[in-house]
């Protein structure tokens, strides 16, 4: 039985590999990377730079999310902000892009 979790993680510093770290520990404990989405902290080609990356996990045994949880600090580039059992909020901000969701909310 597979069980959805949530991930949000702070980018404290942004550099090629990154990524490939994370999936790499998730992939080697067995937990399925749904979505990723990402927050830009500046919008001008020359200056554009990630803040902030959200995950949809997949997760088959529970005992090796816990294991994964603890080696989560492994990526030192990247800090964790939320891990939880994904809101309604959550997925919508997946889908969209959270910044998307906040412009919108302003608009109406």
């Amino acid at each position: 039985m597979s069980e959805l979790w949530y991930l949000e993680t702070k980018v404290l510093k942004d550099r090629p590999g990154v990524l490939s770290d994370l999936a790499s520990l998730m992939a080697r404990h067995k937990v399925n990377i749904l979505a990723i989405t990402t927050g830009l902290e500046e919008m001008s080609p020359e200056k554009i730079k990630p803040s902030v990356l959200r995950f949809l996990l997949q997760v088959t045994e529970k005992s090796e999310f816990g294991v994964v949880r603890n080696a989560l600090p492994e990526v030192k580039e990247l800090e964790i902000t939320a891990m939880r059992k994904p809101t309604s909020l959550d997925m919508i901000t997946l889908k969209y892009g959270l910044e998307a969701v906040m412009t919108t909310a302003r608009d109406m």
